[in-house]
């Protein structure tokens, strides 16, 4: 008997030092971890200027994620849909004729911090934008105090771009319905701007809701943000604006799966 038990456990030794790394290196292989480091090193051959190799490294990205294992992942449908998003938001920059530097900064920036978001649940990158978020509410409202409706539009439409950065990390990070509300308060706002002649006074409401929002959206729970989101406003249009995105969303995805059998998207595969 006691050598029958030595000899399973030399068996289980033998698979714990030869074939656990193995497993270990095949998860690591294609994973949310491989991924994000993927993403990392693409953003970086972007703010390089190397964009032919982004485009490789990118493919690779995109081949790695279109195999991957979700079922072990808490992980929303729309926050598979926006991580994809942000691959084809990148790919058509990458495979312009003329490049546009901002354009391709931005959307690779948009993919390393949802895939960052989905490697790191706890510490996302995108949190460290706290400050950023908080500075573009400070600054619009200066304008504001200053009667300058020039630079108020301005600041808004520079405080929903950084919001607009992050997004495909909130839907990573959160359920949809309170990235549908936040995007529906910053949207709402940019609209405001628009108009002429400018009402100011329609964006104190908004802008406070925001401020309020950013604090649990990085540190607290789903349902503080949204009780934040519905304070003083009727729930029918926050559940259209919801139901819209979902339904963008899902056009999106279906868009870069038929992008992925195109002609354009085959050759852009194979660089």
């Amino acid at each position: 008997m006691p050598r029958v038990l030595w000899g399973w456990m030399l068996i289980g030794l033998i698979f714990h030092v030869l074939v656990g790394p193995m497993i270990v290196m095949a998860e690591e292989g294609n994973g949310p971890g491989s991924w994000s480091r993927q993403a990392e090193n693409i953003d970086r051959l972007v703010d390089e200027g190397k964009w032919e190799q982004a485009k490789g490294e990118l493919n690779r990205l995109a081949d790695n994620f279109s195999k991957g294992d979700f079922s072990q992942e808490d992980l929303q449908v729309e926050g598979i849909e926006s991580l994809s998003d942000t691959l084809v938001e990148l790919d058509r920059e990458l495979v312009r004729v003329m490049p546009r530097p901002d354009r391709l900064q931005f959307a690779s920036e948009r993919m390393r911090l949802a895939f960052d978001a989905l490697a790191h649940p706890h510490q996302p990158l995108w949190h460290q934008y706290e400050p950023q978020l908080l500075e573009d509410i400070a600054r619009v409202r200066q304008a504001m105090k200053k009667n300058q409706p020039e630079t108020v539009r301005s600041r808004i439409r520079i405080m929903v771009r950084h919001y607009e950065q992050l997004e495909p990390a909130l839907f990573v990070s959160r359920k949809p319905e309170v990235v549908g509300a936040v995007g529906s308060i910053l949207h709402s706002m940019e609209q405001t701007v628009k108009r002429e002649p400018m009402q100011m006074s329609r964006l104190r409401t908004p802008l406070d809701q925001w401020e309020q929002m950013i604090p649990p959206l990085i540190k607290g729970k789903d349902q503080n943000v949204l009780a934040v989101a519905h304070t003083g406003r009727p729930a029918w249009p926050m559940s259209a604006v919801i139901l819209g995105g979902i339904i963008a969303s899902a056009l999106l995805y279906v868009g870069w799966q038929k992008y992925r059998h195109t002609p354009e998207g085959v050759m852009s595969g194979h660089r």
